[in-house]
């Protein structure tokens, strides 16, 4: 069964949405952003290499040396890491990574098992003291939105304001949560509609709660 994880979100600087894939399945592993033609695949083996060298404090020099071990260092990966240029696509390639880790992939390919961990992650904080993290929406928001408060939230997301993340299982069960990325913005700038500030308020004060939570 192949399991994907799609994190999109915006770019102030450009027009529409950006989306970074990373999909698993029996024997390998893939990623890639979904606006341009660069993928890279490697066998599962090589996974916790990948993710061990995303996480280093070098990760973004090791993306412009010459010597670096594979799987960083091997042009299929390079190519698709040439195309960070931007804090939001940064942002998006570090999300789908950390959500693939909280759904225990790719150890976990259950179809139940990755669905429940997906569920717990409503109203969730990553972050931890002062590392920034990302924080899930409850699920009466995610979930439960009409046609117009929709509209609001997926304009924050082209805004990369919030971020929509989606789970499919097998391409026929599909999943989403909206998050906010790591540095969410303070103030708001730009043309919105009178209902964002209510929005985002409500928004900055769950995630608030939550860190402050996840604190204790």
């Amino acid at each position: 069964m192949s399991i994907e994880v799609t994190c999109t979100g915006g770019n102030p600087s450009k027009t529409g949405e950006e989306s970074f894939r990373l999909g698993f399945q029996q024997d390998t592993f893939s990623f890639g952003f979904l606006d341009k033609p660069s993928k890279a695949e490697f066998p599962l083996a090589e996974w916790a290499a990948f993710v061990g060298q995303v996480n280093s404090k070098q990760f973004a020099s090791l993306r412009y040396q010459s010597d670096v071990p594979p799987p960083m260092g091997d042009p299929r990966a390079k190519a698709v890491l040439g195309v960070i240029d931007s804090t939001p696509r940064m942002q998006l390639f570090y999300a789908t990574i950390e959500i693939a880790g909280l759904l225990a992939l790719p150890k976990n390919q259950d179809p139940s098992m990755l669905l429940g961990r997906w569920l717990s992650l409503f109203n969730i904080y990553t972050g931890r003291g002062s590392d920034p993290g990302l924080y899930f929406l409850p699920e009466s928001i995610s979930w439960n939105l009409d046609i117009k408060r929709r509209d609001t939230y997926d304009l924050l997301v082209r805004s990369h304001i919030l971020c929509k993340a989606l789970l499919s299982l097998g391409g026929e069960s599909e999943y989403h949560h909206y998050y906010t990325p790591y540095n969410l913005p303070i103030t708001m700038r730009g043309d919105f509609p009178p209902d964002v500030e209510s929005v985002m308020e409500e928004i900055r004060n769950l995630r608030y709660t939550s860190a402050k939570r996840r604190a204790r």
